[in-house]
């Protein structure tokens, strides 16, 4: 597959496959019960007050290999930092490459998403994580 035509392009090198995406943690309060005379309509004032965070994790599915980041949000430039940050703490270059399998949510796909030599894209339809793949 995939892993295959980057071992044939880089010979000499690593190649790892491995999958990213991004999940939002966090709270959306909602006012759940209000008191009102009997006979009156509910009528609840709501400040909505969103309080979340983004999760953004890197599995190696062959070994169960982690990493990821806490972040305030997420964009194209915010992921570029994350792809070099990745990059830099598993010592990524010209003799270890990886296939990322990420989803086509708008960040990875931008034109301005960098994705450096050392990263090989495969991109997949599902973003359910309910798919069972076999990478082996």
């Amino acid at each position: 597959m995939e892993v295959e035509q980057l071992k044939a392009t880089y010979p000499d090198a690593e190649i790892q496959l491995w999958c990213e995406n991004e999940q939002c943690l966090g709270l959306k309060p909602i006012i759940r019960q209000i008191y009102i005379p009997e006979g009156e309509t509910a009528i609840a004032n709501v400040n909505w007050r969103y309080k979340w965070l983004w999760l953004y994790a890197f599995v190696h599915p062959k070994t169960g290999e982690s990493d990821w980041w806490i972040l305030p949000f997420v964009n194209t430039e915010l992921f570029n930092q994350v792809l070099a940050d990745f990059a830099r703490e598993f010592g990524l270059g010209a003799d270890k490459h990886i296939l990322l399998v990420v989803d086509q949510a708008g960040w990875h796909t931008s034109r301005d998403a960098i994705y450096f030599d050392i990263f090989a894209l495969s991109f997949t339809r599902i973003t359910t994580g309910r798919k069972i793949v076999d990478f082996s």
